[in-house]
This record gives C-alpha cells, sequence and structure tokens, in this order.
C-alpha cells in the first residue's frame, strides 16, 4: 500500500516536472566545492588568479597578456542534447572597472561545416552587481562540445561572480 502511495507521488511529480529545472547541468552559486585552489569542476587558465570571500562569492583576475577565458566544458554526449534544445547560461556577476568580461557560450558542432556556435554577452564595467543571461540555440545534431564561459578579455580584467547556472532547456514540440 504504501509503495503504490509512493509510485503514485513519483508519477505524478513527474507529470508536474519542471523542464527547465531538470535541465540544470552547471551549477555552482555558491562555489562550495573547491579542488584544491579553484572551484571544482571548473578550467582555470595560468594567469587568472582565483580568490574566495566569507561569502563563498569568487574574483577573477586576468593577471596574463592575453585573453583568458575560465570554463566548465561538457562532451555533447554527456548533456543528450536534440536539435532545438536551447543552451542557457545566467551569472550573477560585477565587474571591475575598466575591465572586459564576457559571459558566453560556445558549440562546437561534430559537422565541421556548421563548425563552432557562440555566443557572448558583455558585462557592464561598473563596479555594480548585474544578472546577466545568454541563450544559444542547438542546431543540429550531434554536438562534439559545449563549454560555459566567463571571459576575462584584457590583461588586468576583473570580476567578482556570485552565482552561476547552466541549463539545457528542451526543444518544445
Amino acid at each position: 500500500m504504501v509503495l503504490s502511495a509512493v509510485l503514485w507521488v513519483i508519477s505524478a511529480a513527474n507529470l508536474y516536472a519542471d523542464p527547465v529545472l531538470d535541465g540544470v547541468i552547471v551549477v555552482n552559486g555558491d562555489f562550495q566545492r573547491w579542488d584544491g585552489d579553484k572551484p571544482a569542476d571548473w578550467t582555470i587558465p595560468t594567469g587568472v588568479t582565483v580568490a574566495r570571500n566569507d561569502r563563498n562569492d569568487i574574483s577573477l583576475s586576468n593577471n596574463s597578456n592575453e585573453r583568458q577565458y575560465v570554463n566548465q566544458s561538457y562532451p555533447g554526449v554527456q548533456l543528450a542534447l536534440q536539435a532545438g534544445d536551447m543552451l542557457w547560461w545566467s551569472a550573477e556577476i560585477m565587474a571591475m572597472e575598466k575591465s572586459s568580461v564576457t559571459v558566453e557560450i560556445w558549440v562546437r558542432y561534430e559537422n565541421e561545416s556548421l563548425g563552432k556556435r557562440e555566443i557572448a554577452v558583455p558585462v557592464p564595467a561598473d563596479g555594480k552587481w548585474t544578472s546577466i543571461r545568454c541563450v544559444l540555440p542547438i542546431e543540429e545534431i550531434p554536438v562534439k562540445h559545449v563549454w560555459f564561459l566567463i571571459g576575462l578579455k584584457t590583461p588586468g580584467s576583473a570580476c567578482v561572480v556570485r552565482r552561476v547556472e547552466g541549463r539545457v532547456l528542451p526543444a518544445f514540440e
């Protein structure tokens, strides 16, 4: 009896599942999981300094002489993408004055004629918190690789990141 009630609740939950919430693939909003001196699951290039404050915000500074990208990446097969799906990437972020910072999505397709598709949204360099979102459609499958990035476009660029989130929004049939 209890088992059938549990199965009914699970079935009902599936009927009302939120596809946006179910499609979350990147959540490191509080950056509490660390791997040594960097947030877990993030690629931090040489020349980028990472620090964490007592609120678990992270600061990123480009100390190199070239543009740098902090990112999380995924093989396309891991995400089970379908043509028409949308990749959604958001960040609660603050860029320091005189910085050039972007929030970006890159997609590399198996079909080399499509090559790489990308979208980059600039972060205002005003020292104020802002919410940035970018969306990129999946044009065809298979997808070779997906990157969610924060670009530090010029030497000396710096930002503080409070929350990031990446999602796959399923195509509507």
